[in-house]
């Protein structure tokens, strides 16, 4: 009897995470797909870690942690998207640890609305962030991938984990706690960015608009120029308060 109940629980395990995979990313579906999309829906802003989310988290005192034009271009698409859905623009922010010149360039380049250099408390940037841009940290939807990062995650109203090899304890400890909606598949410098990217637009069943919209060009050529007009806030955190950088 024992024996039949715990392979009975076994199976129903290995089942309910099998549902769980998304067939085209084979990434963890944390909360079931259907409370996943109602919570995308509520999304209007992102902010994301660097170290370990748009790289493997490696640098050294040579050179700093880089990124990914995939990861660049997936989330621009994403952003398109919304712009197209919502004539404005979707806020979006880094941030780090560190000061980063490869951070520095893509949130300049990309025209991201935040930069946070020095964090040791990401939760006052992401309030911060929201303060600066009229929103609800429960409309955020934050991309990370270790310990220096759960402070962001409890009030946020999405949150995806970047995968990597090794250890699972941490990971672990974040499904307990509720503290994921989803894991990728991929690892962090292997394009884990467009994978959520492209998982969120598929869930909003517009990847296909987004690539038919990019190719005919006019109407990204619009988004591009009112995107353009964002001007990037690079701050750090010195003296318990966020100053320019």
């Amino acid at each position: 009897m024992v024996a039949f109940l715990f392979e009975h629980r076994y199976n129903s395990i290995c089942y309910y995470c099998t549902m769980l995979k998304h067939e085209h990313f084979g990434g963890q579906f944390i909360t079931m797909p259907d409370a996943f999309k109602l919570k995308l829906n509520n999304i209007t802003a992102i902010v994301a870690d660097w170290d370990g989310v748009f790289n493997d988290g490696t640098k050294s005192a040579e050179k700093g942690s880089g990124f990914g034009e995939p990861d660049s271009l997936g989330l621009n698409m994403f952003r398109f998207w919304y712009w197209m859905e919502n004539k404005t623009h979707l806020p979006i922010a880094i941030v780090t640890g560190e000061p980063n010149e490869s951070a520095k360039m893509l949130a300049k380049r990309e025209k991201f609305n935040g930069l946070y250099f020095g964090v040791k408390d990401k939760l006052s940037a992401v309030k911060h962030f929201c303060e600066e841009n009229h929103l609800n940290i429960a409309n955020v939807a934050v991309f990370f991938d270790d310990i220096i990062d759960v402070s962001m995650l409890r009030d946020s109203g999405l949150r995806f984990m970047v995968n990597r090899p090794g250890p699972k304890a941490f990971e672990e400890y974040i499904i307990k706690n509720h503290l994921a909606d989803y894991i990728t598949s991929a690892y962090g410098g292997q394009n884990a960015v467009r994978e959520i990217a492209e998982l969120m637009l598929v869930m909003h069943g517009s990847l296909d608009k987004v690539i038919d919209e990019r190719t005919r060009y006019d109407n990204f050529k619009l988004y591009l120029e009112s995107r353009n007009e964002t001007k990037l806030s690079t701050l750090k955190w010195e003296d318990d308060k966020f100053a320019n950088y």
